[in-house]
């Protein structure tokens, strides 16, 4: 039986960081309503390997971002969290170990996220909607009471409309250089992108190429078919492990990709992930495309730029990804990324702002949705 030290270095967590991240999860209730593990730091003492390895799994899966509640309170309640005795905690977090090899494919949490946000956008919000998606609500088929998951509460507005801005911006992009004659559409770290499936006629003017780890595309591969969407002539799943150091430009090649043809590459919620070092390769490798390739890149300002309202927020989603063992680790100012845009090669270079995404696409809206300033903006960059 491992003590808690090694259970702590299994899970590549800290004492501290376990237990507040296992408070704040699980008092938000996000993965498993009614379904809590434990709130007493001593029970974890008691975990089979099969257990820590259970936990690791589960820890994987509720992490990437978590929001808390708008007074910023962390402490479980009563009514949300469920004391498990030892024995019970160990053979459920036994049975989810097992359950581990038969969810190998399965979407990333926040691209999960992403697309039922674009959803409840259709669903929730009044018209005009900025951006009309369903598709990735069909590939996800959560349960019925999916508007009611904590991340799809108010509180998550702003996100959810920068996720809107950003979408809509990207599409509005692709179709004017289509217009130009562009014919290839490159998305790193596609996610549950549903372009192809939403604009089938504009789509078969191009070769869309979407780039994503291989369980990932596996997944969305199986559930594109089961959901009679089908995998069209005109789309490349590509599967790419970048945790393994995969040469994305290689693969992407190998599938079909003419480097000698211009293309509109897209990168939207990885910056923050990536090192300094690994976003100037990736935007030099964009830089040496065809004349005319056009990069749209999102990157995040440093917190001391974010509004005070969502300054929090966003501090804590830092918090969950730093916890789930996937860091943000790189922060820009926007000339800061402009100049590594300019020194990677790029001709032309522009900061797109949330403000400018907000007046574009927001004005005259009187629900308070709304992008927010300085969080996660736009690089567009053309070679």
């Amino acid at each position: 039986m491992p003590s808690i030290t090694s259970t702590m270095q299994l899970v590549s967590f800290s004492r501290s960081a376990w237990h507040q991240y296992f408070s704040v999860a699980f008092w938000r209730a996000s993965l498993l309503p009614g379904r809590v593990i434990c709130d007493s730091w001593s029970l974890c003492s008691s975990l089979s390997s099969a257990a820590v390895s259970g936990a690791s799994w589960l820890l994987r899966r509720c992490a990437n971002t978590i929001f808390p509640p708008p007074n910023n309170a962390l402490q479980p309640t009563v009514k949300t969290l469920r004391i498990l005795p030892p024995a019970e905690l160990g053979r459920w977090a036994s049975r989810e170990s097992l359950m581990q090899d038969e969810h190998a494919a399965e979407p990333d949490n926040t691209a999960v996220r992403t697309a039922l946000w674009r959803a409840l956008h259709v669903q929730a919000d009044a018209p005009p909607h900025v951006f009309e998606d369903e598709v990735g609500l069909k590939l996800v088929a959560p349960s019925d009471d999916w508007h009611n998951r904590p991340d799809m509460s108010s509180f998550t507005k702003p996100f959810r409309a920068a996720i809107l801005a950003r979408a809509r911006f990207i599409e509005d992009l692709v179709e004017e250089q289509v217009s130009r004659g562009v014919g290839q559409y490159v998305l790193l770290g596609a996610g549950l992108d549903s372009f192809a499936q939403r604009k089938p006629e504009l789509a078969s003017q191009l070769r869309v190429f979407e780039l994503d780890q291989p369980e990932s595309q596996e997944w969305k591969r199986q559930r594109l078919m089961a959901a009679g969407f089908g995998i069209a002539d005109h789309l490349r799943l590509v599967p790419v492990d970048f945790e393994a150091g995969d040469n994305w430009l290689e693969r992407l090649v190998a599938s079909g990709f003419d480097v000698k043809r211009p293309a509109v590459v897209t990168s939207t919620g990885v910056s923050m992930y990536l090192t300094r070092e690994a976003i100037v390769a990736t935007l030099r490798q964009i830089a040496s495309l065809a004349s005319g390739s056009t990069l749209v890149m999102s990157f995040l300002c440093p917190f001391e730029m974010l509004d005070p309202d969502i300054r929090v927020g966003v501090e804590r989603a830092a918090e969950g990804a730093r916890a789930s063992g996937t860091p943000w680790i790189s922060f820009f100012k926007p000339d800061e990324i402009m100049a590594l845009a300019r020194g990677a090669g790029f001709k032309q270079v522009q900061h797109v702002s949330a403000a400018a995404l907000a007046k574009r696409y927001f004005a005259g809206r009187t629900d308070s949705l709304r992008p927010p300033n300085n969080s996660e903006e736009l690089l567009v960059a053309t070679a």
